[in-house]
């Protein structure tokens, strides 16, 4: 079942047609007031309504975004001093659980939210225990169904072991990043459209694509989008 999460968008600020992206892994990033977190909170929603899936929310910081899926079966969130218990958890329970004969092949998804704060912020030892869970997630998961949501003000080389970080196979760039920052997704910063409001950024798909875009409309349940998405602009969709 494809993700519906973004829409398309166009120079003269209009949005026609939804973005259908099929599991992958996908790395969100954009600096502080980007909407990158709301962006993350609306997909892990979908996520968790989506039949048979299961999603695995951590996050190092409380967010009042996450709370609504609190309650929800399909999710399982993880906050603050929790947060490498829930990574423990996910990798343990489905990731390492299928490499040892598990069949099941359900959609799980983890989604590392402020994944830079979060490696820092630990000490040494667990921070290098999260990267080298992410790194075998990234290189191992695809064929077992586990599939990872990275969200980043920067998506950097040091967070990451062994390059993994380019099994990504979509980028989503949220507001109007430096040079730099453009660069290291593999953006074209020349190619970018300015961005005005949170949850508009560009996408790039397989290292290929680049399609500017933004945080769709509510497609799920009407309460944990209406807390997601409240000051997200709505998209007109076909």
């Amino acid at each position: 079942m494809p993700l519906l999460f973004l829409a398309d968008r166009y120079p003269d600020g209009g949005s026609h047609n939804l973005i259908a992206l099929k599991p992958m892994h996908i790395v969100l990033a954009g600096g502080t007031g980007s909407g990158k977190t709301r962006a993350a909170a609306r997909l892990v929603a979908e996520l968790a309504y989506t039949p048979e899936a299961r999603a695995w929310i951590v996050s190092y910081k409380f967010e009042d975004l996450f709370a609504p899926l609190l309650d929800v079966p399909g999710a399982c969130v993880y906050m603050g001093n929790d947060s490498l218990r829930g990574i423990e958890d996910y990798f343990n329970t489905t990731f390492k659980a299928r490499m040892d004969g598990n069949r099941s092949r359900a959609p799980a998804w983890l989604l590392l939210d402020e994944l830079g704060l979060l490696v820092t912020s630990m000490p040494k030892k667990e921070g290098e225990a999260v990267k080298a869970m992410l790194s075998a997630l990234l290189a191992g998961g695809r064929s077992l169904g586990c599939w990872v949501v990275v969200g980043t003000q920067r998506n950097a080389a040091e967070l990451y072991n062994f390059g993994s970080r380019d099994n990504f196979g979509a980028q989503i760039l949220l507001g109007n990043p430096t040079k730099q920052s453009a660069e290291v997704m593999g953006f074209d910063r020349d190619a970018l459209l300015p961005v005005y409001a949170p949850g508009e950024g560009h996408i790039l798909l397989n290292g290929v694509e680049q399609i500017p875009c933004r945080v769709a409309a509510n497609l799920g349940d009407e309460h944990i989008m209406s807390e997601v998405m409240r000051d997200v602009e709505w998209v007109v969709t076909r």
